[in-house]
């Protein structure tokens, strides 16, 4: 196993791994989320875009790609208007963490703990950032959907400092596994500053 940093067009030759590594883990509860590799590429290409866009990346012993943490910076012009509920007059300068994904077999194994450490120390050290924003989707115990060993990852991020953003939600569209009509998902934003590092 072995951790990568990739910064700007680095990434570039990374995405389609990248962009298959997503669909099989946002596959999964919560996201539950259905798309196509053509797709997730073009829309991965904002982080190569981006002279400070970051893949922070874990392969396996084979080489393969089973681990990610991409971001950029929140206000990077080709990026969803959303992400300026990072409003950098009141938070500051902000990096956004777009994905933050692991293979089940590899979670609980202290690999998401050492991803999340090496992606800040790159944001706050290396990249300058003020502080880390992400977006984190709603969940409720009482879903029918979620299996009962489901591990909600809001009390991993708070322990490592992130602070919930009151009245800071986007709504993100798109179509649940097995179904062609898109619905709606609120999703909360979470800020991590460089002092709390």
């Amino acid at each position: 196993m072995r951790f990568q940093l990739f910064l700007g067009n680095e990434i570039e030759p990374h995405l389609e791994s990248l962009g298959r590594l997503r669909l099989k883990v946002f596959r999964e509860y919560p996201y539950l989320y259905e798309g196509a590799l053509e797709t997730e590429v073009e829309h991965l290409k904002c982080y190569s875009r981006d002279a400070s866009g970051m893949l922070l990346a874990l392969f396996d012993d084979a080489d393969r790609l089973v681990g990610a943490a991409t971001g950029l910076p929140a206000l990077a012009p080709w990026e969803d208007a959303s992400l300026l509920v990072f409003d950098p007059q009141r938070e500051g300068k902000t990096f956004y963490w777009g994905e933050f994904i692991l293979e089940k077999p590899f979670r609980g194994k202290k690999w998401g703990q050492e991803m999340y450490r090496r992606g800040e120390e790159t944001i706050f050290r290396t990249l300058g950032f003020e502080n880390i924003g992400i977006y984190m989707i709603r969940t409720s115990e009482a879903d029918a959907k979620r299996p009962a060993d489901y591990l909600d990852v809001k009390e991993f991020v708070k322990r490592r400092g992130y602070r919930l953003l009151p009245d800071a939600q986007v709504v993100w569209d798109w179509a649940p596994v097995g179904e062609t009509r898109k619905v709606p998902h609120t999703l909360d934003a979470w800020l991590k500053r460089a002092g709390e590092f």
